[in-house]
């Protein structure tokens, strides 16, 4: 049995299943068709069904991939947050970040940047991906910024929910104000 040849792209393969099949008279041979399947994120599942004539075989196999749940952009591989709470006068940025490319090496790996408003917020303290609590389909983000004030003037601290599409407008330059949830903390000097 002769693996498959490992493959360079700059796009990631599309989420679908690969098809896996052999036949000869006398041995096996594995030719894949679609996804390579050491290249198939969040392969769960499954169904194998084998066919067998008089000098050959013939094996399909074919599986279900499972979107990860950490994949912003939808292309199956996971992708990720970083913070820099002290850009801009300690305003914040948070960059999210393709995982493909960032794998890949490509040279530009941002997905979307999300910007702190005000000074000492600290926007991007904390950042996570996190389970997609809208039922969108897609993940959302968490973001802190422990020294953002209230509308009193207190810094309670706040932290910044992103669903689907407050993510997608994010591409074009959101900021604090555009998260989808915003929980604060309730005196001053929470640091929430």
């Amino acid at each position: 049995v002769t693996p498959p040849e490992a493959t360079t792209t700059t796009t990631p393969p599309p989420c679908q299943p690969p098809v896996v099949s052999a036949s000869n008279t006398n041995t096996v041979g594995i030719n894949m068709t679609g996804t390579n399947i050491q290249d198939a994120p969040g392969v769960l599942g499954g169904r194998f069904s084998q066919q067998s004539g008089t000098n050959s075989l013939m094996q399909t196999m074919s599986v279900n991939l499972v979107r990860p749940k950490d994949d912003i952009n939808n292309d199956c591989y996971p992708d990720f947050v970083v913070g820099a709470p002290g850009y801009d006068g300690n305003k914040g940025l948070v960059e999210i970040r393709d995982g493909f490319k960032v794998i890949t090496s490509q040279s530009t790996s941002t997905i979307a940047k999300i910007f702190g408003i005000n000074q000492g917020d600290k926007f991007g303290s904390t950042a996570a991906i996190i389970s997609d609590l809208d039922k969108d389909g897609g993940p959302e983000i968490m973001i802190g910024a422990p020294g953002a004030k209230n509308t009193a003037g207190a810094k309670v601290g706040k932290v910044y929910i992103y669903n689907k599409a407050s993510i997608d407008n994010a591409s074009t330059g959101q900021t604090e104000q555009n998260a989808w949830k915003i929980l604060e903390g309730s005196a001053d000097g929470d640091n929430f």
